[in-house]
């Protein structure tokens, strides 16, 4: 039996700042459509995009290293990203990754 990866990307603008909020898993079945959600929200938002991982419920090393090449995408790009995560889990798949190392990582999205 297959089970099925919850995933999900959408973003808003609260304050004249783009928010790309995840929910649901970020891991190998689900790596893919994180970085085509970050291309998609970088491209159409040029400036600060806010990644909000607060609904994440698990993120594996995959996810922390999609982030980590995105951000240096958007950084040689002129960009800004910002990380909010407040889980215990999801702070340390980005320490250890390195992406923590690299990224400004606040507990929510409006620290």
């Amino acid at each position: 039996m297959v089970r099925r990866v919850e995933f999900s990307a959408a973003v808003r603008t609260v304050g004249g700042v783009p928010v790309l909020q995840i929910a649901g898993e970020i891991d190998l079945a689900t790596a893919e459509r994180f970085r085509a959600a970050l291309r998609e929200s970088v491209s159409e938002n040029g400036g600060l995009l806010i990644v909000d991982l607060t609904g994440v419920r698990f993120m594996g090393a995959d996810g922390g290293y999609v982030l980590e090449e995105s951000t240096e995408e958007f950084r040689r790009e002129g960009g800004e990203i910002r990380v909010a995560a407040n889980s215990h889990e999801v702070r340390t798949v980005l320490r250890l990754t390195g992406a923590g190392d690299r990224l400004a990582v606040y507990p929510d999205a409006f620290s």
